[in-house]
């Protein structure tokens, strides 16, 4: 593998990262810092997330030992904007709970969460 075309934006080295494809591309061998715009979520670890198209949602992960959100952001690849979404509560009534290590996947217009390690205690050590 050829180095970066771009020393500055090389990001530091991480563990448990994902790449993805969005509209079939994928691109090597340099970094883009994109400019983001509207509700850019926190930095976090052991998101789930699913492709649609040019679209990217991403559920829940870790933001700080033992906190686990309960959000569900959409990145619009295009325009480089994501979207905090409210997603409609289910007929039964039970929403996810907030987990890290879970998997998405896409069936038409809705989105299945699969699995994942979920902490309600209020100590983030338990």
């Amino acid at each position: 593998m050829s180095p970066c075309t771009i020393e500055e934006n090389v990001p530091r080295a991480r563990a448990g990262h994902c790449a993805i494809g969005i509209q079939s591309r994928l691109f090597t061998n340099q970094w883009y810092v994109p400019v983001l715009k509207g509700d850019v979520p926190n930095g976090c670890a052991a998101y789930g997330f699913v492709v649609e198209g040019t679209r990217m949602f991403v559920f829940s992960a870790m933001i700080e030992y033992g906190k686990y959100p309960n959000e569900l952001y959409e990145l619009q690849a295009t325009k480089w904007e994501w979207r905090k979404m409210y997603p409609e509560t289910p007929d039964n009534g039970v929403t996810p709970c907030p987990r890290l290590g879970h998997s998405f996947t896409m069936v038409g217009e809705k989105i299945f969460l699969f699995g994942g390690l979920g902490n309600e205690s209020d100590d983030p050590k338990k």
